[in-house]
């Protein structure tokens, strides 16, 4: 499908991407799950907002048993709906059904146990008159945490971005880099500040696999699960043994931690080029629902575009641009 092409390349045309709604909205009869699915994906990845065709892409979909078997399709249309501000109960209570969020977990759909813990956020943060929570939850949390990749390769943006930071906060301990979220995010920059906006010194909470045990061993996971986790965890500590990650302020209460004297957590996203489309700068859905999701958990998010960044020709415009961004959204 055409559409999808356009969002898999990053390619945004809104004249195109009106064009093919129109056409694809008299034809909706003809399409299977996965075309739908598809449809849907371009929408909310290009951020392209068409109410009627989410609406009736939507309904066309819950009506037919079939087609809600397709979990990757149901994770598409879901996403389309948030990225307008609509939560379709119909559909939100399928995704979250528990002998469906239990068979995800098992079978290890990573894109799924993502999208759930996500939608959880967001339910709990715009939605909370919905009477709709996940089963299962510290199931899908560990099983998702066990699936992620951690190996992310510092990018050169990323490190001038942090070298003028470093000279803003006066100390690279006044800050966090590649923090996981609660959401299993991660957070390119954390910064933590006090009530007078003063960056405050970030505990280093550093995590391995062995960590993990006590969300494993919880008396809410069945026998079945827990053994699967377990061994999950065994392999990841034999194939990854120095392996360990840096956990982000939303953690704080799980692992023990405090967040006394905080009154600001400050997300600082380094958006690259991955993050627009590939013909011009228009941002991408996956970053702005990140950002929503970052902002629905607490963090003042700051969005620093590769293309403003490298328009600035000297260390000393950088640090006077990150300081612009940094106090100006923060006050």
């Amino acid at each position: 499908m055409f559409a999808w092409t356009c969002a898999t390349v990053g390619y945004f045309d809104p004249a195109l991407l009106d064009c093919i709604a129109a056409r694809a909205l008299g034809s909706l009869a003809h399409f299977n799950a996965q075309d739908l699915g598809n449809l849907m994906y371009a929408y909310a990845q290009l951020d392209h907002p068409h109410g009627q065709l989410v609406r009736e892409v939507t309904e066309r979909f819950v009506s037919d048993e079939a087609m809600l078997r397709d979990d990757d399709a149901c994770v598409s249309i879901a996403w389309a709906n948030l990225a307008i501000g609509q939560y379709p109960l119909p559909l939100l209570e399928h995704l979250m059904e528990p002998n469906r969020v239990r068979c995800v977990i098992e079978t290890g759909d990573q894109n799924s146990l993502n999208f759930l813990l996500r939608l959880q956020v967001l339910l709990a943060a715009e939605q909370p008159h919905l009477d709709l929570s996940l089963p299962h939850g510290s199931a899908v949390f560990a099983r998702a945490l066990l699936l992620s990749r951690w190996s992310h390769p510092r990018s050169k943006l990323l490190t001038s971005i942090t070298n003028a930071l470093s000279k803003i906060t006066g100390s690279d301990s006044n800050f966090t880099l590649e923090a996981l979220t609660t959401s299993l995010h991660f957070i390119d920059i954390e910064i933590m500040l006090d009530d007078r906006g003063n960056p405050i010194p970030v505990p280093n909470h550093w995590r391995s696999w062995a960590d993990l045990q006590s969300l494993i061993d919880s008396p809410l996971l069945c026998p079945r699960l827990q053994d699967l986790l377990r061994n999950q965890v065994s392999r990841r500590e034999v194939t990854e043994p120095d392996q360990s990650f840096s956990l982000a302020s939303d953690w704080a209460k799980l692992v023990g931690g405090s967040l006394e004297g905080v009154a600001r957590r400050v997300a600082v996203e380094v958006d690259g080029p991955w993050h627009y489309a590939a013909n011009c700068t228009h941002t991408l859905g996956k970053t702005l629902l990140k950002h929503r999701i970052l902002r629905c958990l607490g963090w003042t998010v700051i969005s620093i575009p590769y293309f403003e960044w490298q328009e600035l020709k000297s260390k000393q415009a950088q640090v006077e641009f990150l300081r612009t961004k940094l106090f100006t959204t923060c006050h």
